[in-house]
């Protein structure tokens, strides 16, 4: 164990003000603002050593966590760390201790949270943090000395969100293929759902074009899914073979049947079925 000074704050003042007079297990999805303001109070840097066998002390750990929707990221400790109490333990997160270097004792812990992201994870960026919790663990010997504060990073559901608040703003994202397809996905919310994203997977020499691809079993087989996305892809598809004429008219044509109103299916509105919906479309291409 190095023989660093790191972060504390008294355990009694931890359970009297930030627990209602007693400890508590798990998180608790409050109290950034109080415990901000007991380290402005009464928090010191101490030598880790010390503090790790002195339950009248909580050393206090940021845990900055990765989730990617609905999947959060575990980290198993192995036995090559300097702590045999945590050799083959799960942790959520990548926590640190605040060091002096990271300031901390006016209870801003960002410089932590930023430090401790890019030590432990392979990544070239630094996403914003949302406040999760405080998480306790009286329990153990190494929770009783220990104090975290729970942050959790989604730049895929940031990434998500902006593109829903400010789509115009956006022309290329570049992002690895499952990102992407989430992505698109989401992205599809802003005019309306799946039904009407078209889509285009371009390489070296050749090309594909579909929907970007959802599934709805609970309209399988009732012939009133919307055909939009499937239609506009062609048209994406003939602009890509060079027939930008053809794309233009089949484009036009789909936008006239939803400026009349109708006829539309169930999903915009509307009653029509697959079928009536296409010779709407077709009309306008004669």
């Amino acid at each position: 164990m190095t023989d660093e000074d790191v972060l504390v704050v008294p355990t009694r003042a931890v359970l009297d003000e930030l627990g209602g007079g007693a400890g508590w297990l798990g998180i608790r999805p409050a109290g950034e603002a109080e415990l901000a303001d007991l380290v402005r109070r009464r928090g010191e840097f101490r030598p880790r050593a010390e503090m790790e066998a002195d339950p009248g002390w909580k050393q206090v750990i940021p845990y900055p966590i990765l989730r990617d929707g609905p999947r959060w990221f575990l980290m198993r400790r192995t036995r090559a760390g300097g702590d045999a109490r945590l050799h083959d333990r799960y942790s959520i997160g990548v926590g640190g201790h605040v060091n002096p270097v990271d300031g901390g004792l006016d209870g801003d812990l960002t410089r932590t949270l930023e430090r401790e992201w890019t030590e432990e994870l392979d990544v070239d960026f630094v996403p914003s943090f949302r406040f999760v919790g405080l998480l306790n663990d009286d329990t153990t010997a190494v929770g009783q000395v220990h104090l975290g504060l729970v942050y959790e990073a989604n730049d895929l559901w940031e990434a998500s969100e902006r593109s829903y608040a400010n789509a115009q703003a956006l022309d290329v994202v570049v992002l690895p293929n499952l990102y992407g397809d989430i992505l698109s996905d989401a992205a599809a919310g802003v005019i309306g759902g799946l039904g009407l994203a078209p889509s285009g997977c371009y390489g070296d020499g050749y090309a594909y074009f579909e929907p970007a691809h959802g599934s709805a079993p609970d309209i399988a087989g009732k012939g009133i899914i919307n055909p939009t996305a499937t239609i506009l892809s062609a048209a994406m598809m003939l602009d890509h073979l060079g027939f930008a004429p053809a794309a233009q008219r089949l484009e036009a044509a789909v936008e006239r049947v939803y400026a009349d109103g109708r006829p539309l299916t169930p999903d915009q509105g509307g009653t029509a079925t697959t079928l009536e919906f296409a010779a709407a479309v077709e009309g306008y291409l004669r």
